[in-house]
Parts: C-alpha cells; structure tokens; sequence
C-alpha cells in the first residue's frame, strides 16, 4: 500500500476526526502535539519523522470508546487472538511496529468502558503498561525511531499489515474484577464537553514544559471556579473532580509519571496547591 492509501484507510477506521500526533522525545524537554488535518499532512509528518520524531495515531476522544488498542503482541499473540481459519478476523487494524512486534486496533459496534478493555487486553496478552485511555498507536507507513530498533544505520518501518473497518460484537463482561482505575482518585466519568463550556483550553497555556502547563491551566480553572462561587452561579463542570479531570485527560505526555496512582498523586499534588493560591491556604 502507498502512503496515501494507509492515511485514507486510517481516516475510515477511525472516523475523519482521528487524532495525529507527533511526539519529539530527544529534546531536553519531549513534547508531543497534534497535526491539524491540512492537505499537505502526509508531507509534513514525513519532514517530522526524518527528524526522528514519532508519528502516532488514536481515535477522538468522542470515537475513543469504541476502540481498544493491544499492544506489543508476537506473531503467535496475532494468530491466537487476531486470526481464524489462517485469516485476519474483522474489525482490525494491525501494524508491524518493528520486527515480529505488533500493535492490533479494535474496533467495537458499541461503547466499552475502561475495565472492560483492560480485562479483554488482558486477555489478549497485551502489555500491562498498556492503558486504554488515550493511548496513542503508531501510525504505519512511517519509521519506528526508537533508538533501540536503530540497526545498520536505520530505523525499520511501522508496516500496515492488515485492515477491516466492519466492527465486531464484543460480549459483555458480568462481574468485572476491580482494576486499578477503582482505586485511583480520579473520576473516570469525565465529560470533555466542559472544555468547550469553559472555553479555557489546557493549550492555551501550553509552554513546552508539561508541568508549568498543568499549573497555570489548573491556576485558570479555580480562578473560574471561584468567580462562579463569588456569583452564587451553578459550578457545574468546575467542581474539584471536574477540574483533577481536565489535569488528567488534557494531557497527552506523561512521560515522566508512570501509572495511573502516580498521576493521581502528582495531580492531587497540582491542584491542592494552586487551590491554596486561588482560596487562600
């Protein structure tokens, strides 16, 4: 397949709202960022990934529960899991992200909520670091530039390996086992139409450092918080939950806290002190 025709098979997978990033992580400060949809796209991502910097791939956040991505598989995971009677099953896109290691996009007729994804990429032996929000896939037709793949003075190709937009029938799991996202602080029943209520915007704010970013957003959203407070006006959408939410799914990069107990403790951490400058402590 041409390059073109990946990009076009993406676009249908995923819906045309699908989010391309391009993640830089050899500067001193990695950063990643969103590439708005121009018809010069395709150019631009290959000018970014001879540059070394990774060119990655998700649904929308609207699109994002109808999809799970596995991660990390070997060939036998892709012919226990992902292939019947020696043919690929439906509702799959599956990329060779390096040699004899893949990633499989799933694509479901309804919504799944996060612990069942992570109970079926369990059983799908997908890697436990692996967590359904918001994960980003490598977008195939473009060089994996980790620097453990680079050999003989190159990096190997995300290869499109095999694609079917039919969506499948995932069953319904009864009786989940509790999983880490019970545990956490964070409420998982976020809602990002309070973005565009708010009309604050995490990359407003955005600096290059992820951490400066996350006060100042955070820093704007209490200052909204409290106006609404002072007015006696419904907070709706600026409750404490709502705003750890937006410090949470606003963020693409989390390079530096692993796990979602880290993130809720860095985020605790974050908000409690930009409410005692906002309050008062």
């Amino acid at each position: 397949m041409t390059i073109n025709q990946i990009y076009n098979f993406v676009r249908l997978f995923f819906g045309s709202d699908l989010i391309i990033s391009v993640f830089d992580e050899i500067r001193d400060e990695p950063a990643m960022w969103r590439v708005k949809k121009y018809s010069w796209i395709l150019k631009y991502l290959q000018d970014q990934n001879e540059l070394i910097r990774h060119i990655l791939m998700r649904p929308s956040e609207k699109n994002e529960p109808y999809f799970m991505l596995s991660d990390d598989l070997s060939s036998n995971d892709i012919k226990k899991y992902h292939m019947k009677n020696g043919k690929y099953k439906d509702g799959r896109l599956i990329v060779e992200t390096s040699p004899k290691n893949y990633q499989v996009w799933i694509k479901s007729q309804r919504k799944l909520t996060i612990d069942e994804k992570l109970y079926w990429l369990k059983k799908q032996n997908s890697d436990k670091g692996c967590h359904p929000r918001k994960r980003n896939g490598r977008m195939p037709g473009f060089y994996n530039v980790k620097l453990k793949h680079y050999k003989n003075g190159k990096y190997p190709l995300a290869k499109f390996v095999f694609g079917n937009n039919i969506p499948i029938n995932i069953p319904i799991v009864t009786n989940l086992p509790k999983t880490e996202t019970n545990l956490i602080t964070i409420n998982h029943k976020y809602n990002p139409k309070y973005i565009s209520q708010s009309e604050i915007s995490r990359s407003t704010y955005y600096n290059g450092n992820e951490s400066e970013t996350d006060f100042k957003f955070c820093l704007a959203l209490l200052r909204r918080q409290k106006n609404l407070y002072e007015r006696k006006m419904p907070i709706t959408g600026f409750q404490d939950r709502d705003i750890k939410n937006h410090l949470y799914y606003d963020r693409d990069d989390w390079t530096n806290h692993k796990g979602d107990k880290c993130k809720a403790k860095y985020i605790e951490r974050t908000f409690n002190k930009c409410k005692s400058i906002i309050y008062g402590a």
